[in-house]
């Protein structure tokens, strides 16, 4: 099996001379090209490009998407050793391995992903345990008035409740399930949005606004709100000090008995 390593730098910062060491962390070895098709087909699927052990990069593809639209082992070919990227490694000694040793979500499958990919939308485990009771989009801070948060604080005040900055997948997702909020919020490719089912003449867009409302990137610097998802499926509405509706979106409590259908059940 071929799990994910992102060098002490953090994403993309392990060059080809590294990569021994940084597998050799875990009682690893840098992967093969047919260990990674190997685990492709057990079902893994990770969007990021990194280093096997001869000195090509490749990633494993299930779900063609906006960043890496080509199913299989892509392989990006032969690169200089001083390039930077991730590394494939493999067990040394397959009977050890657990996913938690490196800080990893362990799929019911047995693989391993990175805890950032949980949630996503996407089914990087092969048998979508990674996507099992994951809880919805909501918004923060949930408080009614004036827009305060920048772009980065918007991904700090996520943090505080163990989540990330939604994705646009994530929020429509929240969408089909009936999430309806007239609050701008930054998603994680920072731009903004909100989830509308029913329009109303003081959302931005107006009455004829059904949907997700995409109003494209911003700067940094400008303030919103932010929508987030937790990374931790234990999580719930009560962790934000929010209502708990029926499908169990959680809207901001000053949304209640507003005449408008929040959480898309009326509850």
């Amino acid at each position: 099996m071929v799990f994910l390593v992102e060098g002490e730098g953090g994403e993309q910062s392990v060059t080809f001379l590294d990569a021994p060491e940084a597998c050799a962390k875990y009682d690893a070895r840098v992967a093969s090209w047919e260990e990674l098709r190997d685990t492709f087909v057990e079902g893994l699927d990770i969007c990021r490009l990194a280093w096997l052990n001869d000195a090509t990069v490749a990633h494993p593809i299930h779900i063609a998407r906006e960043y890496c639209p080509d199913v299989g082992v892509v392989h990006g070919g032969s690169l200089e050793f001083s390039e930077k990227h991730d590394v494939w490694c493999t067990p040394i000694n397959s009977n050890k391995l657990e996913c938690e040793t490196f800080k990893q979500f362990t799929c019911d499958n047995g693989l391993c992903v990175p805890r950032w990919a949980l949630c996503n939308g996407i089914n990087n485990c092969g048998d979508n345990s990674d996507e099992d009771h994951c809880r919805p989009t909501f918004l923060l801070p949930g408080a009614q008035g004036q827009y305060n948060l920048t772009f980065r604080a918007a991904e700090a005040e996520c943090n505080k409740f163990d989540a990330r900055v939604a994705q646009w997948e994530d929020l429509l997702h929240a969408w089909d399930q009936g999430l309806d909020i007239c609050r701008l919020g930054w998603l994680q490719d920072g731009t903004v949005g909100f989830p509308i089912h029913s329009p109303r003449a003081q959302c931005k867009g107006g009455e004829s606004a059904k949907g997700i409302q995409h109003f494209g990137s911003q700067m940094h610097d400008s303030k919103y709100d932010v929508y987030c998802i937790f990374r931790n499926g234990d999580s719930d509405c009560n962790t934000i000090n929010q209502f708990t509706c029926r499908n169990e979106l959680c809207v901001p409590f000053w949304l209640k008995c507003d005449g408008v259908d929040n959480c898309g059940d009326n509850s």
